[in-house]
């Protein structure tokens, strides 16, 4: 990213489906290497409208975006809030080690605890050794390799 390009971070728009649905598809062919299934209509029911059941927040440059994060509401049976859990977390290889995935976390992190919740969650599979250092630099705690990170809002 060069200096005169600007880092936006904000929610889906009916208008980005398109381009999340080509990220997830990036996404998924890294990780499990297969392509996505999700389509733009299961985007749009999932994550826009009254009855949503994920955010999907999205790092943009030059109106392209380039990164992405879904979460989703959790019910915290062991405390007395609701949790964030950060269900998906991608950047495009071109736009790794610039800070975007961290700006795209902690965009999470202070819009959840303005909101009320308690606690945010992510994973990281133990062999994933940028996304572990990354968590840890942004505060979160391993509770365990099953359980993953939680970051507890200060009180």
């Amino acid at each position: 990213m060069a200096k005169a390009e600007a880092l936006t971070l904000r929610t889906l728009r009916k208008a980005d489906i398109p381009a999340l649905c080509k990220l997830m598809d990036t996404y998924e062919r890294s990780h499990a290497g297969a392509r996505s299934n999700m389509k733009p209509a299961d985007f749009a029911r999932y994550c826009l409208g009254p009855r949503k059941m994920a955010t999907a927040w999205l790092a943009v440059v030059n109106d392209k975006p380039i990164g992405f994060a879904l979460t989703s509401d959790w019910l915290s049976f062991g405390g007395p809030f609701k949790v964030c859990k950060v269900l998906h977390l991608f950047v495009l290889e071109k736009q790794r080690g610039k800070g975007i995935a961290s700006a795209l976390l902690r965009e999470i992190v202070k819009t959840s605890f303005v909101k009320g919740y308690g606690r945010v969650d992510i994973e990281a599979t133990p062999d994933n050794k940028v996304a572990n250092k990354l968590y840890k630099y942004l505060g979160f705690s391993l509770k365990s390799p099953k359980i993953g990170y939680q970051l507890y809002h200060p009180q």
